[in-house]
């Protein structure tokens, strides 16, 4: 039997085991059902414990069920809409366990310990929070809704899908979230722990609350024991109160040693984060080093000076930004760059020295410049930005000089005109813009400058001294200016003249054509004008106008025989005269023609051989070239001339007697001629006539319509033409006209009742003889009447209409049989039989339109005629339609491949599929050209879809059938991801040599979209600048690479389309031995970078033979070296920053006590006293020894220090006492090692480095032999 299902009333008590609590009592394998409306909400299990069911469904909310452990082998199920369900029974799934929580508004709390080794299933899309400490093993899968984890269970992992969420605060295995959010804490922060790996992907999210700085209470934590990797997820963070300066928040506390993978979604390591309005710098090596951590930054306020703020284009103008602190009380200075900007447009960036960056630029523009500086930020301070300034820029001043190559020419010749435009100071740069030459005030043309000069090549100098001028026409940034005159002498250009002649050979007597064709000589070009006489040796032939170089003369004058023949060409203003080489031109005698026909007669179409024979009129000689036969004036073919022959086969000759001549062309030897005519007779062909009736069986006054066609035997393509004439038996029924098809139509009602013997009689033409059909019997019946029946007469197009055609006998006795075809107009809709007098038709293909003529047509039997039935009229409307509009894939990236597709239908009772064309829009703006629709689909493929969620309108046009309609959907765009790929022009440049980082942003998918925006670059984590993209490159130029090994990264910001991607790592080592080794000098004793002058200077030093310990001394022994030491003193015991006075004492201290005076002075200061000592002695000897020996204070000396302030020996005597003792001597030089080489000195190493004390050394000389050691050097001798 199957199991019973068990619905709970409640209507007894809150027992499990009372009957009358249930329809059916539950036993082993019932299904439990939890409903809506029944009483006692809160009960209890006391059935036996372990009983196992097959199912457990809770609908109703607000049930509160305890009690004894319960077995389950299907689903928990909670179906109700909205509310809370506890649910505290211990639960053993006997497979996967799957707890669907149906609906949003729904929460199922799980209080009892759930066990099971195959893990579990959260279903729907409402939460379950799981409160007990779970002994179930297997995945947590989560499908759908929110997972609430606040028990133990990290035996268990949590698999997350898109649009799913684990909170809570308490511990699970390992994370993977796929497009899903993992959020610690739910309403409030909280620590949730992951035991196991974690793992994002680039859809998931990972939600944070910042509500103060205690980890759980104020602000939310992940505690990952595994591997974390990022993935590139989301970062979403909400601030709930007011940060103070370096408050931190360790937002992933990764508990394991391995490095975090990835980063989030455009976060790279320092990057900054807004949240409301406060600024937050992201680690992910913060905390133990390998947690994410967020810290939040100190503000600053930037302001602008210009100088000077007048200017002409190209002048340097200097740009100077003091960057301070908000806070005015706060010790720490603004670090960095800041970046310089007229309006949107950057000018360039500098580095801040002292709270102050400086640009000099000479790139401002003509006009009223808005400036503004903003300061990028640093690891403490965020960024901000100046008021702006302006500065007034003028056009600078411009001269132009004007050079012309050659300066003498012909007409005609190029002559090149160059022009270099150039600023005057203090304006620098290039002007650019357009060049205007003149000859006087006559303009040549322009030309454009490129690098300052402007070049036109010009053909139309005039004849003469020409005053040539350049004007440039200035530009935004550049005045305009006009050259000295150059003077362009130009002269006449020389010509050639050419000769030929057409026929040549020619007859006597023939018109001969005499063509001279002029060119002007190399360099000068043009078309000479004017007149060319032609001379038959010194006998003039006439004269001819030049018309486009060339010159004509027609002339029948030449004499039999050879004729030197030349042209001379009179020259005009521009161009000089010329005569052409003499032509031989050759005058041949005439020629006779004859013609022979074969046959001279036939029928038409016969095949006729027409045979021309050629012959000179006097000698002898080889004629060649082409005869042209002609039948009268009409062409019948050509054909070439061979041996003195021709000839021609041709079957077109027409009908009747033709005239027939044979046309000889002439050739180079003898000139044309014309045969005398012959005859050729062409007979008629017969005929056949074939006639058609119809309908053969026709009603009494019903038309008959009589088709003839006519044929013949003939090859020819001429069909016959001419008239018809109709008879019924011998009596003329009417005429018709042949067609080019050969077939006459004639339509007639006059034949009367009975049967007819119906002829048609073709007249014949002129190439065709007449002919007669054979007789078709035509029988003229009883009238008969057809009504026709329309249902419905209004319907829409496609909708089934039903013809009903009635035909019945007009005044004679029977029932007419056969078939009815019913039309539209003269389209047929389809034929059916008649039956009792009746013929039914169904059809869907009536046209749209209104008042159509639909008839019904009976063809006739033997019995009665054919007959129509009157027009019905029937209104067909266009029918409706609907739309289904799809958008895949949705949603996705900005730039990919989207498919639109519209399916158009036909409405009901309307029915076909629609034609036509389909517009898509997005957001109202249509989207390419309208799509032809194919079996009722329009597909479009496109990647033009905007950023968000667009509105996708398809609108079907609608046709003669359909209406139109519109329909949409939405579709969601989102940005796509982008990838940095990061080169420098020098990889191992020298200290401050120009390198420039190019930056390749492109996306990851197929889009023909580039990113836009900014990419900013940086060197070991501090921003070097910003360049724009520009057809998806952005170049940075840096001189700013500090000496050594540089990792330098681009960071691509984004846009509105694509994310942001930060390139691998690229390393640049930046120097060469030498000046690594005195940068390295600089940065230990003088607290700081070499500038590029100090670099040079003790460079030449060296290389010139300077020892290195001199030039090492004297870079620790400079005013800067020295006041560094000072200031290491107070970092070190004071931890804090000494003020311009302290230094100054300092200084004077440093002469004292082997350069240990300063230390022994702030050793033994009351400010010491009191902040690391507490204001106690125990205090103030324990701070002693643990900053000067790095050891606990021994309770001998303590004891014997303590006695001896007592008794008033003060404390710099005491600290003194400590500092130059031998363990506070070898303390400071294993600082001075752990410093300059990140290890401690060796007891020979030390020994040396206290032996210089002991010997009465100063600090400085300590220094100075460290720094100058070959150990030291060595450091930097493999650069890599």
């Amino acid at each position: 039997m199957a199991p019973a299902t068990s619905i709970w009333s409640g209507a007894v008590d809150g027992l499990w085991s009372s009957a009358g609590n249930w329809d059916t009592p539950p036993t082993a394998g019932s299904d439990l059902i939890f409903p809506d409306g029944a009483a006692n909400l809160a009960n209890v299990n006391d059935l036996a414990a372990g009983t196992s069911f097959a199912s457990f469904t809770v609908s109703g909310d607000g049930y509160t069920i305890n009690g004894a452990a319960i077995g389950l082998d299907g689903v928990l199920d909670v179906s109700h809409a909205a509310g809370t369900d506890t649910i505290n029974l211990p639960i053993g799934f006997s497979g996967t366990a799957t707890i669907e929580v149906d609906q949003a508004g729904a929460v199922l709390v799980l209080g009892g310990v759930i066990s099971g080794s195959t893990g579990l299933t959260k279903v729907g899309a409402g939460a379950l929070d799981l409160q007990a400490d779970n002994a179930y093993t297997g995945t947590t899968t989560v499908t759908g809704g929110v997972l609430v984890v606040d028990g133990q269970q990290p035996g268990s992992p949590v698999a997350l899908s898109a649009g799913t969420s684990l909170r809570g605060a308490g511990t699970v295995g390992g994370i993977t979230a796929t497009a899903g959010t993992v959020k610690p804490g739910d309403t409030s922060p909280a620590i949730l722990t992951g035991t196991g790996n974690l793992n994002f992907d680039a859809a998931s999210t990972f939600a944070v609350a910042l509500n103060g700085t205690t980890a759980g209470t104020n602000y939310s934590q992940l505690g990952v024991n595994g591997q974390v990797s990022l993935g590139g997820a989301t970062l979403q963070s909400t601030l709930g109160y007011t940060p103070a300066d370096h408050d931190q928040y360790t937002i992933i506390d990764n508990k394991g040693a391995a490095a975090i993978n990835g980063i989030f979604a455009g976060l790279p390591q320092g990057a900054t984060v807004v949240v409301a309005n406060e600024t937050f710098q992201i680690s992910y090596t913060g905390g133990d080093g390998n947690d994410v951590v967020l810290t939040h930054l100190l503000g600053t306020t930037t302001s602008l000076a210009a100088a000077p703020t007048a200017s002409v284009f190209g002048q340097p103008v200097t740009l100077t930004a003091t960057v301070i602190a908000s806070d005015p009380g706060q010790l720490d200075s603004p670090t960095g760059t800041v970046e310089f900007f007229n309006g949107s447009t950057s000018l360039g960036t500098a580095t801040i020295l002292g709270g102050i960056a400086t640009l000099s630029t000479t790139a401002l523009p003509a006009g009223s410049d808005a400036v503004t500086a903003r300061y990028n930020g640093d690891a403490e301070f965020a960024s901000s930005t100046s008021p702006a300034i302006t500065v007034t820029v003028a056009k600078s001043n411009t001269t132009t000089t004007l050079n012309v190559a050659p300066t003498s020419s012909v007409i005609g010749q190029a002559v090149t005109l160059t022009t270099t435009v150039a600023a005057v100071s203090p304006g620098s740069g290039t002007p650019t813009g357009t060049v205007e030459f003149f000859s006087g005030i006559t303009s040549l043309g322009t030309a454009t400058l490129a690098n300052g000069v402007a070049t036109l090549t010009t053909l139309v100098l005039p004849l003469g001294n020409d005053s040539i001028t350049a004007k440039y026409l200035g530009s935004a940034n550049f005045a305009e200016n006009t050259s000295a005159t150059v003077i362009a002498t130009v002269s006449q250009a020389s010509t050639t003249t050419t000769l030929t002649t057409s026929p040549n050979p020619s007859s006597v007597g023939q018109s001969t054509t005499l063509t001279a064709t002029l060119a002007v000589v190399s360099p000068g070009s043009g078309f000479p004008t004017g007149t060319v006489e032609f001379f038959n040796g010194a006998t003039s032939l006439g004269t001819a106008t030049i018309s486009n170089g060339v010159a004509t003369l027609n002339t029948t004058a030449l004499p039999l025989g050879t004729s030197s023949l030349t042209a001379r060409y009179q020259g005009d203003v521009n161009y000089t005269t010329s005569t052409s080489a003499a032509k031989i031109q050759t005058v041949s005698p005439a020629t006779s023609t004859s013609l022979t026909a074969n046959p001279t007669s036939g029928p038409f179409g016969t095949t006729v051989t027409l045979t021309a024979t050629v012959a000179p009129a006097s000698g002898t000689g080889t004629l060649t070239g082409n005869v042209v036969f002609m039948s009268g004036t009409t062409p019948l073919g050509t054909a070439a001339v061979s041996n003195g022959v021709a000839t021609l086969v041709t079957s077109t000759i027409p009908g009747g007697t033709n005239s027939i001549t044979a046309q000889y062309q002439g050739d180079s030897n003898f000139g044309g001629s014309t045969s005398a005519p012959v005859n050729v007779t062409v007979a008629k062909v017969d005929t056949t006539s074939a006639l058609t009736v119809s309908p053969l069986n026709s009603g009494l006054g019903n038309p008959v319509t009589l088709t003839v066609t006519i044929t013949s035997t003939s090859t020819s393509a001429v069909k016959p033409s001419g008239t018809v004439q109709f008879f019924d038996g011998a009596v003329a029924i009417g005429t018709a006209t042949v067609s080019s098809a050969g077939i006459a139509t004639l339509t007639t009602s006059a034949l009367t009742l009975g049967s007819h013997s119906i002829t048609a009689k073709y007249a014949g033409d002129g190439n065709f003889n007449a002919s007669t059909s054979p007789a078709v019997t035509q029988n003229v019946g009883q009238l008969s009447t057809t009504t026709l029946s329309v249902t419905p007469t209004e319907s829409v197009s496609g909708q089934t209409v039903t013809l009903t055609a009635a035909v019945t006998a007009t005044s004679a006795p029977g029932t007419p049989t056969g078939t009815v075809e019913f039309f539209s107009g003269q389209t047929s809709l389809g034929t059916a039989t008649i039956i009792n007098g009746v013929a039914t038709l169904t059809t869907t293909a009536l046209p749209v339109g209104v008042n159509n003529a639909i008839t019904a047509k009976y063809s006739g039997d033997t019995t009665f005629g054919a007959s129509t039935s009157l027009a019905s009229s029937v209104t067909v409307t266009k029918a409706d339609t609907t739309i289904a509009v799809t958008v895949t894939p949705n949603p996705a990236g900005f730039g990919d491949q989207w498919t639109l597709t519209a399916t158009i239908t036909a409405a009901s009772p309307g029915s076909g599929t629609p034609a036509g064309t389909v517009q898509f829009f997005t957001n109202g703006t249509a989207i390419g050209n309208p799509v032809t629709l194919v079996n009722g689909v329009a597909t479009l493929s496109t990647s033009a879809m905007p950023l968000g969620t667009s509105t996708i309108t398809a609108r079907y046009s609608g046709n003669t059938n359909f209406v139109t309609r519109d329909a949409a959907t939405t579709a969601s765009v989102t940005q796509s991801n982008s990838i940095v790929d990061l080169t420098s022009s020098i990889l191992n440049p020298t200290a401050k040599q120009a390198i420039t980082l190019t930056a390749t942003v492109s996306p990851t998918n197929s889009g023909t979209s580039s990113p836009t925006g900014t990419v900013q670059f940086f060197a070991n984590g501090v921003l070097l600048g910003t360049g724009t993209l520009s057809s998806g490159r952005a170049t940075f130029v840096t001189t700013d690479l500090a000496v050594g090994v540089d990792t330098v990264t681009a960071v691509y910001l984004g846009d509105a389309n694509f994310s942001t991607s930060t390139s691998p790592d690229l390393t640049v080592v930046v120097g060469d031995q030498t000046e690594q080794f005195l940068n390295q000098v600089y940065i230990n004793s003088v607290g700081r970078p070499a500038t590029l002058d100090e670099l040079d200077f003790y460079r030449t030093q060296l290389t010139v033979g300077v020892p290195r310990n001199k030039v090492v001394a004297r870079i620790v022994n400079s005013p800067d070296g020295q006041a560094n030491a000072v200031t290491v003193v107070y970092r070190t015991f004071l931890r804090r920053e000494p003020t311009f006075r302290e230094v100054l004492r300092g200084l004077q201290s440093q002469k004292r006590s082997q350069g240990f005076g300063a230390e022994i002075q702030v050793l033994g200061s009351q400010e010491y006293y009191q902040t690391q000592g507490g204001g106690t002695i125990n205090g103030f000897l324990t701070a002693l020894y643990a900053d000067v020996l790095g050891t606990a204070i021994p309770s001998s000396a303590e004891a014997r220090l303590t006695r001896q302030l007592r008794q008033g020996v003060s404390r710099t005597s005491v600290a003194s006492s400590v500092v130059l003792s031998q363990p506070g001597k070898s303390a400071f030089v294993t600082f001075l090692y752990q410093q300059f080489f990140s290890t401690t000195p060796t007891t020979q190493q030390r020994a040396r480095s206290v032996g210089i004390l002991n010997r009465g050394g100063f600090v400085n000389q300590v220094v100075t032999d460290l720094l100058s050691s070959n150990d030291f050097y060595d450091q930097f001798a493999n650069i890599s």
